[in-house]
């Protein structure tokens, strides 16, 4: 197909309309009181305040978790230090309105970005036709619309923009020595945010070692760009983002010292193989050599850090991986997620399943430098999608790279339907703009919600946005300092909004708090008194927007033991604050 040009008026109209589109979603948003996406949000906020505040970028001990003992976190404060900075600017509007600014800023700002890398991987896989629908198509992506949503600040949009930057950096640092450092730096920094990214770091080595023994001797310099940047980043990060008494211990959930020696080993295996794999001319044993030097590394890792082999939940507390962890959304499987929510789950996988069959057929029929690309997409897709049916979180990531084959599939589509003008064209066009739009999907499959039982859709008397409506925290906050004992859904909230310390928000790390709260709220009241002397509690907190607390209400009521408690709020407030008597 001839390679069409760019229409510069449909261009402009296309950016205007982006512009309507994020204008309208921000005033949306003013217009509610929750635009947090889940706790992780409101968590990553107080993170945010508590370096704003003056907390050293390497330490993320969590002083009002876990309290009085307090816990560290194994979020690194990377992506604190935007959401700081905009606080920061915003600090002549009070805390709540500079928390509201970085919360409408920092996503779109994200999502603008998006929108760029969108662009240049259209055009990349596409042709100069494909601009304005890789403009549209990220608009329509379920996981784009709710990652960049204005609220959610943690750091999930970042890691979809570095995949993207990843992807866009490996294909074009097959010939581009810069293109392939910046893709080192993109995976050294994507570990460094977040071990969501794992699995595609490791598929970015295997393809950059692949590269070097199929590619032409010109592929040395880039491989060699790659690899520096990427071990050398990744010591410096880990250096960076981690308190010196901390560089020796060994922790799988964040870019500690074993992945800073596993990125260090991958990046002197693709060193050494540069100086020998080019004086060898027969690929099979190029190809045997590099995979011999990769095994070694691999090996030599695995003797020295034998705790992490399991992966970044290694070290997960046996208790919450028995109870907690099986009952959070996003670690579901993919199967599971399709029975409880089958038309969000139906949403976030048809796109992605459609762009990897695109894909595959897209590598049957290329040639050259393009079916190269190609491949390399195919890897992480299909990395992507082995990671979301084991846990639904890698649709986030496996969007990212459905993006370039349904970008694809949609200029195709409208190419053919201009040339020939058919009826049969444009019913060919419309599927193919459905097949891709994950959101119109969410619609078309919301009748399917209706056969899952309503018990399986937690809600109390007032609905979980109450739970994180600051208003509601007013008159917590204005009680004096004090260590309270929340329910974990509402902890992270309680440390934004108020002054007061949790014993638990809910992070893996804090097994001890987590257990401790489940004990005061599902024990006996001789029990519960226990974790409230020894946590040295002043008051429990409950919100109406969780079922739990209508049933720890009545349970207060009808059971003996329970006279050291004694309600402070009016009975129909959000929030129920208890007093603790000594």
């Amino acid at each position: 197909m001839a390679e069409q040009k760019i229409d510069r008026r449909l261009l402009v109209l296309a950016v205007a309309g982006i512009a309507i589109f994020v204008a309208l979603r921000i005033a949306f948003a003013l217009k509610g009181t929750d635009m947090f996406g889940d706790t992780d949000d409101v968590m990553r906020l107080v993170t945010a305040r508590d370096f704003l505040r003056g907390q050293a970028f390497n330490d993320v001990f969590q002083l009002r978790d876990n309290a009085p003992f307090g816990t560290l976190m194994h979020w690194p404060r990377l992506a604190d230090v935007p959401l700081a900075a905009l606080m920061a600017l915003a600090a002549p509007l009070g805390d709540a309105g500079a928390i509201t600014a970085a919360m409408l800023v920092w996503p779109t700002a994200l999502l603008m970005v998006m929108l760029v890398l969108s662009y240049r991987l259209g055009r990349r896989f596409g042709g100069p036709g494909a601009a304005l629908p890789a403009l549209i198509v990220p608009l329509l992506s379920l996981p784009v619309l709710t990652e960049f949503a204005p609220g959610r600040v943690d750091h999930h949009n970042v890691q979809m923009l570095l995949m993207a930057a990843l992807l866009l950096c490996l294909t074009a640092g097959r010939r581009s020595a810069s293109a392939a450092g910046l893709g080192g730096i993109a995976v050294a920094l994507s570990l460094a945010i977040g071990l969501e990214t794992l699995p595609f770091a490791i598929v970015a080595i295997v393809i950059v070692g692949v590269q070097l023994v199929f590619g032409p001797r010109g592929s040395v310099l880039p491989v060699r760009w790659f690899a520096a940047a990427l071990g050398v980043g990744a010591v410096l990060l880990f250096l960076a983002t981690t308190r010196p008494q901390d560089f020796a211990a060994v922790a799988c959930d964040v870019l500690s010292l074993p992945y800073a020696v596993a990125c260090g080993l991958a990046a002197a295996v693709l060193l050494l193989a540069t100086l020998v794999l080019p004086r060898m001319g027969d690929w099979r044993l190029r190809l045997l050599v590099i995979a011999a030097m990769g095994a070694a590394a691999a090996l030599a890792q695995a003797m020295l850090f034998p705790q992490c082999l399991a992966g970044p939940y290694a070290q997960l507390d046996p208790m919450l991986a028995r109870t907690m962890f099986p009952n959070i959304p996003e670690a579901q499987s993919a199967l599971v997620r399709v029975q409880a929510t089958p038309s969000v789950a139906i949403g976030l996988l048809l796109p992605p399943l459609l762009g990897s069959a695109i894909t595959i057929w897209r590598i049957v029929r290329e040639r050259g430098d393009e079916r190269i690309d190609w491949l390399v997409l195919l890897a992480f897709a299909v990395a992507a999608m082995a990671l979301t049916l084991v846990q639904i979180r890698g649709a986030r990531l496996a969007a990212v790279f459905a993006l370039p084959p349904c970008i694809w599939l949609t200029t195709m589509a409208w190419a053919q339907f201009k040339a020939s003008n058919s009826l049969g064209a444009a019913a060919m066009t419309v599927a193919a703009w459905l097949g891709v739009a994950g959101v119109v999907q969410l619609s078309l499959f919301a009748p399917l919600q209706g056969l899952v039982p309503r018990a399986t859709v937690p809600g109390g008397e007032l609905g979980w946005s109450a739970c994180l409506d600051r208003a509601n925290y007013a008159a917590l906050a204005a009680l004096p300092k004090g260590i309270v004992l929340t329910q974990s859904e509402i902890g992270a909230a309680t440390l934004l909004f108020t002054p007061q310390s949790v014993v638990a928000t809910g992070y893996h790390r804090n097994s001890a708090g987590i257990a401790d709260s489940v004990a005061f709220f599902t024990g006996t009241p001789e029990r519960a008194r226990a974790v409230a002397i020894k946590r040295g509690i002043s008051g429990v907190v409950l919100c109406r927007g969780l079922v739990a607390t209508a049933g720890f209400a009545a349970r207060l009521a009808r059971e003996p033991g329970w006279d050291w408690l004694r309600l402070q709020s009016t009975p129909d407030a959000a929030l129920q604050i208890y007093g603790a008597e000594p």
